[in-house]
């Protein structure tokens, strides 16, 4: 078998990311936060850039809460003598577990039946509920389940009525017992028929009672104003900024759209760096010229992404414009490639753009991608899903509370404003409204 070796031409395209598009797609879709912190490490490591000052000085951080955020260390209460420093109490942001701190400096309690207890609000969720059981506690601070169920009990008295309870029924029955209720119906309610009433069988349970449905209701009335969540009130989340990247602006019939540079570095080329890398005879010549390269990329990708995020706004301005103007009923149906049509972009890169970014707008603060969304066929038009959920709200809203709607007769309500859409449909965005089926919420007191 004779080996014969040929010399072939193939005419192929490649796409190669150059480092340079690599860091462009990547600023692109860095929110605010992440790209001031990138350019300030830019800063620090490429010595061809300077800064000359921070833009943007005069917008001002939004703020909201998160439920990620660090709550205060319950373990810093100890000072080195240990005994409990209420001095660091007065130092935590008002919580829940700030809260209960103070006032066990009322309560009668020995050092271990303190640590008990910080050991207790220590363990409660945002709800205010103990998460862990007595035996992990006991086993914790080497003492008895009994030790522990004592102290629980002290710091169950403590404002607000219903905390540290490891259930819901157990809650309630708190509340009742503070309200003088124990034994009687609301009392007996919660401790023998809450399953049933979660399913509203009140006939039943007056029956099983021995009393009217009216005296049921009204039993039903103190049982309704209790607080099933009594760490409700109180925020142990210290506050994290989410900064808007773009700014929106109505000025007469116009909407004039800004890039918000708050916090962000002025960069531009060091001068020094610049005649050093002029002079022929300084030192490794490859290095300078390396790092002058990456500060102009450096640079250029800004200015791309300033202008890209300012493009990529205006077109969604344009297509929801209605939005800007009336709130979420104005919202349309929109999808990236319209959007990348219009500024002539790839979607990925509208999608790159839109990805952790927020925008500041007439109606409030919204992340960019809120303006994608899916259509539904109506008279006047597609609607976007999000403006026919505010629809359905509106109908449950104002339904008569003894007579709420169900999913079918909301679709025929919809049908007479032009919308036609599937009673599972209804239902899907009544569940992502955390909405109640209308057998659940009946009232019927």
């Amino acid at each position: 078998m004779a080996v014969e070796v040929k010399l072939q031409q193939r005419l192929q395209q490649s796409l190669v990311l150059t480092p340079q598009l690599q860091q462009s797609l990547k600023m692109l879709q860095m929110g605010h936060l992440e790209y001031a912190e990138s350019l300030a490490q830019e800063l620090l490591e490429n010595p061809a850039l300077e800064e000359s000052g921070s833009a943007g000085e005069d917008f001002a951080d939004e703020r909201s809460p998160s439920d990620n955020a660090e709550a205060p260390s319950f373990e810093m209460g100890f000072n080195s003598g240990g005994d409990f420093s209420y001095e660091f109490i007065a130092q935590m942001p008002e919580g829940i577990a700030t809260h209960l701190f103070l006032q066990l400096r009322t309560c009668d309690l020995s050092q271990e039946e303190m640590e008990i207890a910080i050991q207790i609000i220590g363990n409660l969720n945002k709800d205010g509920y103990l998460e862990v059981s007595l035996q992990e506690i006991a086993d914790e601070l080497k003492t008895s389940e009994l030790a522990v169920l004592e102290v629980l009990q002290q710091v169950q008295l403590l404002d607000p009525p219903g905390i540290a309870a490891r259930d819901l029924k157990e809650c309630l029955l708190i509340q009742l017992e503070q309200q003088g209720w124990k034994n009687e119906l609301p009392w007996r309610l919660v401790e023998c028929h809450l399953g049933l009433m979660e399913i509203r069988k009140h006939e039943q349970i007056a029956k099983l009672e021995g009393v009217s449905v009216a005296a049921l209701l009204e039993a039903l009335t103190i049982i309704r104003n209790l607080e099933p969540r009594p760490g409700r009130p109180f925020l142990d989340e210290l506050p994290v900024f989410i900064t808007p990247d773009v700014y929106v602006k109505k000025v007469g019939e116009e909407f004039h759209i800004s890039l918000n540079e708050s916090g962000l570095p002025r960069i531009r080329l060091n001068n020094e760096f610049q005649q050093l890398l002029a002079d022929r005879k300084s030192g490794d010549r490859q290095y300078l010229q390396e790092k002058s390269r990456s500060a102009s990329w450096l640079l250029k990708n800004i200015q791309l992404r300033q202008d890209t995020i300012v493009k990529v706004a205006r077109s969604i301005v344009e297509h929801q414009r209605e939005f800007f103007e009336q709130g979420v009923q104005g919202l349309k149906p929109l999808v990236l490639r319209e959007v990348a049509e219009s500024v002539g972009l790839h979607e990925s890169t509208v999608s790159r753009v839109t990805s952790n970014k927020y925008m500041h707008t007439p109606q409030g603060i919204f992340e960019m991608k809120y303006f994608f969304r899916s259509g539904i066929r109506a008279n006047e038009g597609d609607m976007s899903s999000e403006a026919v959920k505010e629809k359905i709200r509106a109908l449950f809203d104002h339904e008569t509370p003894n007579k709420p709607l169900s999913d079918q007769e909301v679709v025929e309500q919809l049908k007479t404003q032009g919308i036609t859409i599937a009673r599972r449909t209804v239902a899907k965005y009544r569940e992502a409204m955390n909405i109640l089926p209308s057998s659940q919420r009946k009232r019927l007191y």
